[in-house]
């Protein structure tokens, strides 16, 4: 039941099902030095990867954050009927 819960728990994070096979795979094997860095080396590397989106939410989040604080505004100013000055509310800032 532990492993399920660990599969499960790994995959929430956002770990690729091949990772948990290859770490499934490496804990199955008799625990050596070398078995415990490769599956610390695994885990470290899944960590860069879930920092890395995190970053990238992140940006997205305050992109969104910034449309949303200003939204209104953006539609009292380019009001709903003029397609040019629309295009202004979706530009970057």
């Amino acid at each position: 039941m532990n492993w399920l819960y660990l599969a499960k728990s790994l995959r929430n994070a956002g770990l690729a099902v091949k990772t948990i096979q290859q770490f499934v795979a490496l804990s199955q094997e008799k625990p050596t030095e070398e078995i415990r860095k490769k599956q610390k080396a695994l885990f470290a590397e899944q960590l860069d990867l879930i920092d890395q989106k995190m970053k990238d939410l992140q940006k997205t989040r305050e992109v969104l954050q910034g449309k949303l604080d200003s939204f209104d505004q953006h539609l009292s100013r380019v009001g709903f009927n003029d397609e040019e000055q629309n295009h202004i509310f979706w530009k970057s800032e």
